[in-house]
């Protein structure tokens, strides 16, 4: 690539550095000041009633909803094994509804307030996404090694995790950033369902940093997102390396 070339590519890029620059990386780096410019931010945090709550049931949110719904996303592929362009289209519905209209529904279906309602929206909503996610990595699994296993006999579960699984672990592992992803934005639903302040059982994290933004409370905000990101990091690399070595199970 010529330098006239090179710049025209730097021309394109520009905007888009700008703009990147201007919404996410300064106001990150303005969050981390917040963060670390109060010593006892973190402390006071850890004795809040309220981030606690929300940390505890946004855990329990998360981890039955997004566990849920992988587990019954794969059990959907291997039954189903959805491959037609419309069966696909159905299954990613829930994705495509308002979220005004999602909690229409839900509240004329199920109008009781609790965390298992909320943990139910999120499996109904993404489970639909990881069966396809799941039913496209077992297309991509060799037919030899299957039948091969088969004359060897392997059984059902043996077969799954002794063989499908290295096959299917990238794409476990991409389907939980992509729940994990929609189980955030799943808040917009969650907030029209239980408003401002609901009860303790379904006061989620987003509640707290949502009332501190209100309140003007930067430093205790910041904090509270630097700990969230801390932690969605760490499980992410936990997970990633656990990809990683049932991955080179396949190279074997």
């Amino acid at each position: 690539m010529n330098k006239r070339h090179l710049k025209k590519t730097y021309l394109y890029l520009l905007p888009s550095s700008l703009g990147t620059t201007l919404f996410y990386t300064a106001p990150f780096f303005v969050m981390l000041i917040f963060a670390l410019g109060g010593k006892n931010d973190i402390i006071e945090l850890g004795k809040n009633h309220a981030f606690s709550v929300g940390a505890q049931n946004t855990i329990v949110f998360l981890a039955c909803g997004i566990g849920s719904a992988l587990l019954l996303g794969m059990c959907v592929s291997l039954v189903l094994q959805p491959q037609s362009f419309s069966m696909k289209l159905m299954m990613l519905i829930p994705l495509m509804i308002p979220s005004a209209a999602v909690a229409v529904i839900w509240r004329a279906l199920i109008p009781q307030e609790s965390l298992v309602v909320l943990i139910l929206l999120l499996v109904w909503k993404v489970t639909g996404i990881n069966a396809v996610l799941f039913s496209a990595a077992h297309s991509r699994i060799p037919i030899e090694i299957v039948e091969s296993g088969r004359l060897d006999g392997a059984g059902r579960i043996r077969l799954f995790f002794r063989i499908k699984w290295p096959f299917l672990a990238s794409s476990v592992f991409f389907a939980s950033l992509i729940d994990l992803f929609f189980a955030w934005r799943t808040f917009r639903e969650v907030y029209l369902l239980t408003g401002d302040y609901p009860h303790d059982s379904i006061y989620l994290i987003q509640h707290y940093l949502m009332h501190m933004f209100r309140r003007l409370q930067y430093g205790r905000l910041a904090t509270a997102s630097l700990v969230v990101i801390v932690l969605v990091v760490a499980v992410t690399g936990v997970a990633l390396l656990l990809t990683n070595i049932w991955g080179k199970d396949i190279d074997q």
